[in-house]
């Protein structure tokens, strides 16, 4: 494997950062299990989101012209497999981390989403966002959006390139992983918005558990 590292270090540098360093006193968080009617629209006008929509899409399509085959054997004929993997993996737990919130997981929607429109060909990512996007809006549950995601990449990454199953399974573990991280650790995903009234405080501070 061939490392172009002034391409390689720049898409780590955007892919690892925590959003959630970045979130100001104007931020508030909320259990995606809530009634969302009146949120949405604040956690559409939240900058960051868009900043993190964006640093995914080009982090991701950086990491993937960063790195090159070279002469290996054995199990390196996949080092770069493994370094997209790991890369991605650890960019997703940095997102979701909480610091200030250690028994939630923050939803990283852009983020995820981001990570596939850069990472796969456009066809296989909008099907992927597109099935997604409709089973979350159609069960009324945000928290389907991951794992449907994950197997909607799965699913149709394997009609249309056949030949890229190891990076289809990176990628389904990769998108699943904000959902089996809150499901495995028993953590509520909460997403952010921002607070417009005074009110906010009190419904990010709700109690739940999904």
């Amino acid at each position: 494997m061939i490392i172009h590292w002034t391409i390689f270090l720049p898409a780590v540098i955007l892919l690892l950062i925590p959003v959630t360093l970045f979130h100001g006193p104007k931020v508030r968080y909320r259990g995606i299990s809530h009634d969302w009617r009146t949120v949405w629209p604040n956690a559409f006008d939240l900058g960051l989101h868009t900043i993190d929509f964006g640093r995914a899409v080009l982090g991701a399509w950086l990491l993937v012209d960063s790195l090159s085959r070279g002469p290996a054997t054995g199990v390196m004929r996949h080092s770069i497999l493994i370094t997209h993997a790991g890369v991605l993996i650890a960019a997703v737990i940095l997102q979701i981390t909480f610091r200030a919130k250690p028994d939630t997981v923050h939803a990283p929607f852009t983020f995820v989403a981001g990570l596939v429109l850069g990472f796969y060909p456009p066809s296989i990512a909008a099907y992927a966002l597109l099935l997604a996007v409709i089973a979350a809006l159609g069960t009324k549950a945000p928290s389907v959006f991951f794992p449907v995601l994950g197997l909607a990449l799965a699913a149709v990454g394997t009609v249309f390139v056949k030949k890229l199953m190891l990076n289809l399974a990176v990628g389904a573990l990769v998108v699943i992983l904000p959902w089996l991280w809150s499901l495995l650790f028993r953590r509520e995903m909460m997403a952010s918005y921002r607070a417009r009234r005074a009110s906010d405080d009190s419904i990010s501070k709700s109690p739940s558990r999904s």
